[in-house]
């Protein structure tokens, strides 16, 4: 929350975890900044991931080549492409 941080970025806290817990790999920290915490909130039959019915928030980033690893993409400074709210792509 803003009362403990000034910015409300999951990329952000996902790297903060992770240099605390660097142990824990990509495929995880991304399962716990999406569909576990949409569980955690009781909220996974709308969001957390990408499915039929579930509304669609979500970032894409620009990538330097095809072969971009999950970890670079969660733990480098990634352009963002486009972001949708509830499905509706939003003007950056």
């Amino acid at each position: 929350s803003l009362a403990s941080n000034t910015k409300l970025n999951i990329l952000h806290e996902v790297q903060a975890f992770h240099q605390e817990f660097p142990d824990v790999n990509a495929a995880t920290l991304l399962a716990m900044a999406t569909i576990n915490g949409a569980r955690a909130l009781c909220m996974d039959n709308e969001i957390g991931s990408l499915e039929v019915g579930k509304k669609a928030d979500i970032i894409g980033f620009k990538l330097n080549h095809l072969k971009e690893s999950l970890e670079e993409i969660l733990f480098e400074r990634m352009n963002v492409d486009f972001s949708m709210i509830d499905g509706k792509r939003l003007i950056i």
